[in-house]
């Protein structure tokens, strides 16, 4: 939410008293002013993302096209319109991947390898289920090398802020909420659904990441369909 500020402050201070903007808009003016830092999130994150494809040797033009692809082929596009925590995730992501991978991961300085573990422990912080990207990150920098000595030290300053991020969102968790393992969420919200459990049945799961209007990957990610193509060629 700090982060969304300028944002508020600038619907606040700025749109609501534009010529024309009428009383009944103002609460309707402030939220486009925040929903834009959205927007703004998920341009970062693009422009973050065409710098690393350039600095891994692709052409302008390949950058390019991938960087449209990641932004208008993902549900980034349709998260852009509204106030969740994706598009900072991403765009947070991006700096400590920028960080870590344009240029010899073999060989880090330790500048930016504290400017990725930063990145990546203030992920935490965002939403805690980051666990699963910031895990992913840490292990794509052990993957591919042979050379342990020299990617060590670097390994060791991202994994070691990592570390105390989480232990500080513990030490806020049990501050608030009387427990450090309390993250937040409430056990039920709207009609009695539950949040905190894993009891949906498997058909019904996958019938919504797969065909739902809100939220299958084929609609709001239709990049995916050409996984298949790509995906030898990218692990190798």
């Amino acid at each position: 939410a700090g982060f969304a500020v300028p944002w508020y402050l600038a619907g606040k201070h700025l749109l609501r008293r534009l010529p024309g903007v009428e009383t009944r808009a103002l609460t309707m003016v402030s939220d486009f002013a925040i929903v834009t830092s959205s927007a703004t999130f998920v341009a970062l994150a693009a422009a973050l993302a065409f710098v690393l494809f350039v600095n891994l040797g692709w052409t302008q033009r390949q950058a390019l096209f991938a960087t449209l692809g990641l932004t208008f082929g993902t549900p980034l596009f349709a998260y852009s319109a509204w106030y969740f925590s994706e598009p900072l995730t991403v765009a947070v992501l991006m700096v400590a991947v920028v960080a870590l991978f344009s240029g010899d991961v073999d060989a880090l300085p330790p500048g930016r390898a504290a400017v990725a573990g930063l990145a990546l422990g203030f992920l935490f912080w965002v939403r805690t289920t980051n666990l699963l990207i910031v895990s992913m990150v840490l292990a794509a920098m052990l993957a591919g090398t042979m050379n342990w000595r020299r990617r060590l030290p670097a390994l060791v300053i991202v994994a070691g802020i990592v570390g105390v991020a989480g232990l500080g969102l513990l030490a806020r968790n049990n501050a608030l909420y009387g427990s450090p393992f309390d993250l937040g969420y409430p056990p039920n919200v709207e009609g009695g659904r539950a949040t905190m459990s894993f009891d949906t049945p498997i058909g019904v799961g996958l019938y919504a990441f797969f065909l739902s209007p809100g939220k299958s990957m084929l609609l709001f990610a239709p990049v995916l369909l050409l996984a298949p193509w790509g995906v030898m060629r990218a692990w190798r």
